[in-house]
């Protein structure tokens, strides 16, 4: 069933089938700007007349063109929307006025452009780690993407810290560009996405390519920003209940209810399906390390999967970004305890049995998760990167030798889809050409100001990279350096992960 339901509705059925309306209901929708909107609704209705009508939700007003008057019954109605009749408008609504109407059906009649484009970020991701688990047959979706695609090493740029990297990946420029240089901005706060000076993908794609976008918890993306689609922002699951500035982490503003609610669902389950990577112990330091090292982050994670499924399902982006931390994390956190002969210090017996099975358990659980999501789109470009790679190293201070688990410029790129070399290890390429890879795969020319290239040797026809525009521009908005109630538990994390002293 297309769009997502609000108001006194039930649904039957997962995903849903039919919509049985209990009082006022909408079903909200992400319309292409470049097309005529062309929807069928079938089902039944109350007793007498009811009204159907269509709105612009961005605007808060009614079209001037749509409000059907229908009879109890079975019934069956086409709408037809103009590009001009709708203007820009990205999200308009289909309301009904009654309880007692069924929607047995709802559809868009045109051919649609199926989600051109999924990019899934999975932070710290490491061939160290992925190729003796794709050898003993335990990553099957992993295995099966790469076989039928592209696969190599993806180089890092420096500095090698979470916010600077992805946000390379989103812009395709250096951070002396695009002005995020650490976790924190010049007044020791947080970075936030209004000190991002230049565009992003789904900037540029939903400004330029009139694409509609979905993004979820990609680094430095709070507050949200104004998108053709949808935004979770990277803190969508921080907030305390009364933070004043928690509506900032959704567009648009009506996702935040259905979001919350993914949030809730997972926090009622989220402690029992941990004990995939671990017996859980229940007391003491052990327990609290688990929190700040792994159980925040897979209830963050695991709510940021059910988001992208359920909202690319109810509203087919032609661009869908997600980003997953829970790799770094675990691989900062356990490394030693899955590989205790890398460590100078002695690792015990008790935390190889509760922690050495961790990494591998969440790699396991990412790889499920992808097979969810390539299902979803079965007929996109896939593709997963990640911002650096990962290793064990020895570090000294004040004449201590230590041994520590860090980011290494070698990370992964994997590759699925249309128009793709399939089953080949790829060359390697660098976080700055993925911006142009993406824009090319969205019909769209590189900009001359951005350093990477077009990896035209991935591609299964190898054609040669078009002329490139000066520039996609920079961002109009005022950069503002910003705290929130949600910071304490974030820098908590980082000093858990060792980002922070």
């Amino acid at each position: 069933m297309l769009g997502l339901w609000t108001g006194q509705v039930r649904v039957d059925g997962t995903p849903a089938t039919r919509v049985l309306i209990d009082g006022n209901a909408r079903c909200l929708l992400l319309r292409h700007r470049d097309r005529d909107l062309r929807l069928r609704v079938e089902g039944t209705g109350p007793a007498g007349s009811f009204t159907m009508r269509v709105s612009d939700v961005e605007r808060g007003a009614p079209l001037p063109i749509t409000t059907e008057t229908l009879g109890g019954g079975a019934f069956r109605k086409e709408l037809r929307l103009s590009r001009q009749q709708l203007g820009d408008t990205s999200w308009i609504a289909l309301a009904f006025d009654r309880p007692g109407v069924v929607i047995e059906s709802l559809e868009l009649l045109e051919d649609r452009r199926p989600a051109r484009l999924v990019v899934v970020g999975l932070d710290g991701l490491t061939w160290r780690i992925l190729d003796p688990l794709l050898a003993a047959g335990k990553l099957p979706h992993f295995q099966k993407l790469i076989a039928g695609g592209v696969a190599g090493t993806l180089l890092s740029e420096k500095p090698m810290l979470s916010p600077v990297v992805w946000t390379t990946i989103a812009s395709g420029r250096r951070h002396g560009d695009h002005g995020i240089h650490d976790f924190f901005d010049s007044e020791g706060h947080l970075v936030n996405s209004s000190q991002v000076k230049t565009r992003r993908i789904w900037e540029i794609a939903g400004q330029h390519a009139k694409a509609t976008v979905g993004v979820v918890g990609w680094f430095v993306s709070w507050p949200v920003e104004p998108v053709p689609g949808f935004m979770l922002s990277d803190r969508a699951t921080e907030w305390k209940p009364n933070d004043h500035e928690r509506p900032l982490s959704f567009h648009p503003a009506f996702l935040q209810a259905p979001s919350e609610a993914i949030v809730d669902e997972r926090r009622a389950r989220y402690l029992a399906e941990v004990r995939r990577f671990t017996p859980l112990p229940q007391v003491g330091d052990w327990r609290a390390r688990l929190d700040t090292r792994l159980l925040r982050v897979y209830l963050r994670d695991s709510s940021f999967v059910e988001a992208s499924l359920r909202f690319q399902a109810a509203f087919q982006p032609d661009l869908l970004l997600l980003y997953l931390r829970g790799s770094d994390n675990v691989q900062h956190s356990f490394w030693f305890q899955r590989a205790p002969g890398e460590s100078l210090t002695p690792v015990s017996e008790e935390e190889r049995r509760l922690f050495g099975g961790v990494i591998d358990g969440y790699y396991a659980w990412l790889d499920e998760s992808l097979g969810r999501l390539r299902a979803a789109a079965p007929d996109a470009t896939f593709m997963i990167v990640s911002d650096h790679g990962f290793r064990s190293l020895v570090r000294e201070k004040d004449g201590v030798k230590r041994s520590v688990a860090y980011h290494e410029k070698e990370g992964v790129y994997i590759a699925n889809g249309p128009g793709l070399k399939r089953g080949v290890r790829g060359e390697d390429i660098s976080v700055l050409d993925l911006v142009p890879l993406w824009l090319h795969r969205l019909g769209m020319p590189a900009a001359a100001d951005m350093p990477g290239r077009v990896p035209v040797a991935l591609l299964a026809d190898g054609p040669q990279e078009g002329p490139r525009i000066a520039s996609y521009g920079g961002r109009d908005a005022a950069a503002v350096s910003r705290t929130t109630e949600a910071d304490a538990a974030i820098v908590e994390q980082l000093k858990a992960l060792g980002y922070v002293e």
